[in-house]
């Protein structure tokens, strides 16, 4: 989601405010990180919808405290590519196997993930002006996508189902900071439509690698 919610920002804001919202981004992925292991170890016992509380509860404290730092981008990228793989070790175990494919989402899904995804744009970008390019990146990934899927899969398939997606977006997210990474560096002296093409080729070349490698 943060792709398009620095699109936004950056073309009503400008590229400097672009590229400072990137490296707010890149911090917010910390918090993404602590959605993910917050609802996975709550789903070991509780119900999706008390998941998606606590997994939301991480998220704001841990991008709240992050709030006061200005890294440089080389850094807030180093350390969101260090939390996103330690992540992926301290996800619990659930005992059992997933569901094979070929379950198909219901009607509302997808109609769900897109008003999602532009509540989110439209909010973001309406108040980034008053929430300068720090918390308007740090909020750039909050995980509206991750907790629709993760919520819907959970009621609908259960915990273990829930975790091993969860730890499918854990490695999606790799090249999701790459793509935040470039706009940050490439903003101040590219254009806007260079700046995201490079990015969006530097993440899909990242992708391919990473499904490659996990499959």
């Amino acid at each position: 989601m943060g792709g398009p919610i620095l699109l936004a920002v950056t073309l009503v804001h400008g590229r400097a405010f672009g590229a400072d919202a990137a490296t707010g981004t890149l911090l917010g992925f910390l918090g993404l990180a602590a959605f993910v292991v917050a609802y996975a170890w709550a789903a070991l016992r509780l119900s999706p919808l008390v998941c998606m509380v606590i997994g939301w509860g991480a998220y704001m404290a841990v991008v709240t405290a992050l709030s006061p730092l200005d890294p440089a981008p080389f850094a807030a990228f180093a350390l969101a590519v260090g939390v996103l793989a330690g992540s992926q070790l301290v996800l619990p175990h659930i005992p059992g196997e997933a569901h094979p494919g070929g379950f198909e989402p219901p009607a509302w899904d997808l109609p769900v993930r897109a008003l999602s995804a532009l509540v989110l744009v439209v909010s973001v970008t309406t108040a980034s002006g008053a929430l300068g390019p720090q918390w308007s990146g740090l909020l750039a990934p909050f995980p509206i996508i991750t907790t629709v899927l993760a919520v819907f899969t959970h009621m609908q398939l259960g915990a273990v189902d829930a975790l091993a997606m969860l730890r499918g977006f854990l490695s999606g997210f790799f090249a999701y900071a790459l793509f935040v990474f470039v706009l940050a560096v490439a903003l101040p002296t590219m254009s806007v439509a260079a700046s995201f093409g490079l990015a969006l080729a530097a993440a899909m070349v990242l992708q391919l690698v990473v499904a490659f490698v996990t499959r």
